[in-house]
């Protein structure tokens, strides 16, 4: 009994301590508390998925802190949505938390019954973002003719055997638990010039270095890669320059550990505008031309190896002028919102071979 309560208690008390701090931030957020919440089918802060927000939640939240037990799919997207940069959970959720405990937020109604996963519900009065199922007039820079046509859609069960290898953007996608039964090994940060630099976050709370990771995915039987944004994303032209040779030094390592499965090569995910025109200084390569070049580098790439194949999953993204969709993105200009996940992964039921 004293093991049940302790915790309980715990909580408890942190609730009395940060309530007053709480308070004071709760007037900003009052006329619009969850700006960023896409999916109306999750609930901001129920991390225990239970349909309260309440004691439980809290203490899921401090376990994920100290890394008692993390966070993994819906339960850290209900905790991410409450950070202001849509990722960090740390005292900033704890205490977006403790006000909605005191202050629970109305009702959400349920999803309709006839939304489909290309129709992501959003916030009242905020329109809907439209899928770009023409994938838009291909830059020029961007080379095309050789990715993966689309064809009939596969069943859930093609990705069961699949693992995923990439940063922060397929971390997203392992986090908010899209293709639940896939491997996954990912990291915040790294490049292909940098992949030693991280720890890849994999199933069951694991953490691993590269090819320690790489290996953990066996016995997969096809592999789905996403590296470049942090091509892009560091100072320095010279990165730019060394892109291709990096990647296809990261593809064999790759393909050391799995020489015979067909491998998937996904694009770089384009950015928003405000993003592009933001970039200065040692960051001025953080352009979405740059991005397009190393899209037609990877697509090269793919077509100059055997059993390797481009997917062009920033295509669907992109809008008239080359950019990501407005309303797709979260605040950064760099990351796709959790409901626009379901673009992308509508596209790999799509776009296979074999």
């Amino acid at each position: 009994m004293k093991k049940t309560l302790k915790p309980a208690l715990c909580a408890l008390l942190l609730l009395c301590l940060l309530a007053p701090l709480a308070a004071t931030v709760s007037a900003a957020a009052a006329s619009e508390p969850f700006p960023t919440l896409p999916d109306i089918d999750l609930i901001p802060g129920d991390v225990t998925g239970d349909g309260v927000i309440d004691v439980e939640d809290l203490l899921a939240v401090i376990d994920h802190i100290f890394e008692v037990v993390l966070l993994e799919g819906k339960p850290f997207a209900a905790a991410a949505f409450l950070a202001s940069d849509g990722w960090t959970i740390d005292v900033e959720v704890l205490l977006a938390l403790v006000e909605l405990i005191f202050n629970p937020p109305p009702p959400r109604p349920t999803r309709p019954p006839a939304a489909t996963t290309t129709q992501a519900q959003q916030n009242p009065g905020v329109p809907a973002p439209t899928l770009n199922t023409e994938a838009a007039t291909p830059n020029p820079n961007q080379q095309v003719d050789g990715m993966v046509p689309k064809g009939p859609a596969v069943d859930g069960s093609y990705f069961s055997d699949a693992f995923f290898i990439g940063d922060s953007n397929l971390l997203g996608m392992f986090s908010y638990g899209y293709l639940p039964n896939a491997g996954y090994m990912c990291a915040n940060g790294p490049g292909t010039w940098s992949l030693n630099s991280s720890a890849y976050d994999m199933r069951g709370g694991r953490k691993l270095p590269f090819d320690d990771a790489l290996a953990a995915g066996k016995p997969a039987a096809k592999i789905y890669i996403q590296f470049g944004m942090n091509d892009v994303d560091a100072p320095g032209s010279w990165l730019t320059q060394r892109f291709e040779g990096n990647y296809r030094a990261m593809l064999e390592r790759v393909r050391a550990v799995y020489p015979t499965q067909p491998i998937y090569v996904m694009a770089v995910m384009p950015i928003a505008k405000t993003a592009n025109d933001a970039t200065t200084g040692s960051n001025a390569n953080f352009t979405q031309g740059v991005i397009d070049t190393y899209n037609s580098q990877i697509n090269a790439i793919a077509q100059s190896l055997p059993n390797v194949h481009y997917l062009a999953v920033d295509r669907p993204y992109k809008d008239d002028l080359g950019f990501l969709i407005p309303g797709t993105y979260v605040s950064d200009g760099k990351h796709i919102r959790q409901a626009m996940y379901t673009w992308w992964v509508d596209y790999l039921y799509t776009h296979t071979v074999g």
